[in-house]
């Protein structure tokens, strides 16, 4: 698993136990350099566990592609950082239909109710849009939202799919 943005990599060590290998990604090299160091002392404080597996961090940009020349990954995870990275999205589509179709992806996304979000809203509001801007390029198998009382009328959201061949 390759798991796009994942600042101090709380995801990413959390997936390690269910992924024969998984690679955090993110352009911070502060929050990299920080996963890194949260992974070693955990190992560190879990020394008498024998073969347990370990996550591996990288500095990267969502566009580069020196990941996939280290690591060939089955899935590839986006979780709450698409916001960030909406300027990329479209040249981001292209590299995973020329170089990964069939893979697995997965996606989460918080969205916010209607009169606040300001930000994004020319790309898309809420998980109908969110599954027909990626409808393009993911065979969509799993989507949905979960609601919390404290979101305001917003929607964490997700969906599962593989990249079209």
């Amino acid at each position: 698993l390759l798991e796009y943005g994942c600042g101090l990599g709380y995801y990413t060590r959390q997936l390690a136990q269910h992924f024969e290998e998984v690679w955090g990604v993110d352009v911070s090299e502060t929050a990299i350099k920080k996963a890194r160091q949260i992974s070693s002392e955990i190992r560190n404080q879990k020394s008498e566990i024998r073969n347990q597996k370990s996550e591996n961090f990288m500095v990267s940009d969502l566009l580069c592609q020196d990941i996939f020349c280290k690591f060939q990954p089955d899935v590839l995870m986006m979780v709450e950082i698409t916001w960030y990275v909406l300027d990329k999205l479209e040249e981001f589509k292209q590299i995973l239909l020329e170089k990964h179709s069939g893979l697995g992806f997965f996606h989460s996304l918080m969205t916010y109710a209607p009169a606040e979000q300001k930000y994004g809203t020319e790309y898309f509001t809420n998980l109908a849009e969110i599954l027909k801007y990626w409808s393009d390029v993911i065979d969509l198998k799993d989507w949905g939202k979960i609601s919390h009382h404290d979101l305001n009328g917003g929607y964490r959201t997700f969906f599962y799919g593989t990249i079209k061949v």
